[in-house]
């Protein structure tokens, strides 16, 4: 999703 997926690492978990 968003790059900024730090808030959600579950969802995106890219850039985690």
């Amino acid at each position: 999703m968003v790059e900024g997926s730090a808030s959600l690492p579950v969802i995106g978990g890219e850039s985690v």
